[in-house]
């Protein structure tokens, strides 16, 4: 059994306002190793907190901890940028902790920009289950999808689709549920990385700097390990 926890930068809308792309990105772990993994994000918002002030019940939503919000924590933008670069660096020294990702241009895409990218992250964690042996894995697989909310989980009518897409011999989505990602250190963790992945396309004014464009290619390493 895998879980997947999703999280998506960006939105589905047309409107002049809206984003010019759609992102998913999901966090992917084996049950075997799901206990492990959060043994250690645990530890990881210990650190955050001895290192800089952040408490470990505070939402990491990188809207706001990235964005323009000057007063989160006290802390400075530089320090910001260096708490997101040691979770970045956690996940780069965690590969039992795999990360898929689908990016959708509302420009190119023809079809619905939503389906699109949950079709695509679904194949790309099919690859990524089928490339990596677990050391007494079942034959029957299957995977849970957790989500940010219910703005993200797939409807109950694309949710039979996705099922049909991955086939009975690959995994299988369960009817995903929603949680609030300040309930979920993994749900925070796939906030972070849409949200970079966003930057990469569309970076925000703040995302021009030298400095904060280091932390969008240790993202984007992290994404190129993973394929």
């Amino acid at each position: 059994m895998y879980f997947l926890y999703v999280d998506e930068s960006g939105d589905t809308g047309d409107k002049p306002s809206s984003s010019n792309y759609f992102i998913l990105t999901g966090v992917l772990i084996h049950h075997s190793h799901w206990r492990e993994a959060y043994v250690q994000v645990k530890a990881l918002r210990e650190r955050l907190w001895r290192d800089f002030g952040i408490p470990s019940y505070a939402e990491l939503h990188a809207s706001e901890f990235l964005g323009k919000n000057v007063s989160y924590y006290r802390l400075t933008r530089s320090q910001r940028i260096k708490c997101a670069l040691h979770v970045v660096g956690f996940l780069r020294m965690r590969p039992r902790i795999m990360l898929v990702r689908s990016i959708i241009s509302k420009a190119t895409s023809p079809e619905c920009c939503y389906e699109l990218a949950w079709r695509e992250l679904m194949r790309l964690a099919e690859r990524r289950i089928d490339d990596v042996g677990i050391q007494g894995a079942c034959d029957t697989k299957g995977m849970l999808v957790v989500c940010d909310d219910h703005r993200t989980s797939p409807r109950k009518e694309f949710t039979h689709r996705l099922n049909a897409l991955v086939g009975l011999n690959n995994p299988i989505v369960e009817k995903p549920f929603g949680m609030d990602s300040r309930d979920c250190d993994f749900l925070q963790l796939a906030d972070l990385l849409a949200y970079l992945s966003k930057q990469k396309m569309e970076p925000s004014s703040v995302f021009h700097g030298g400095h904060s464009r280091v932390i969008i290619r240790r993202n984007e390493e992290l994404f190129e390990r993973n394929l």
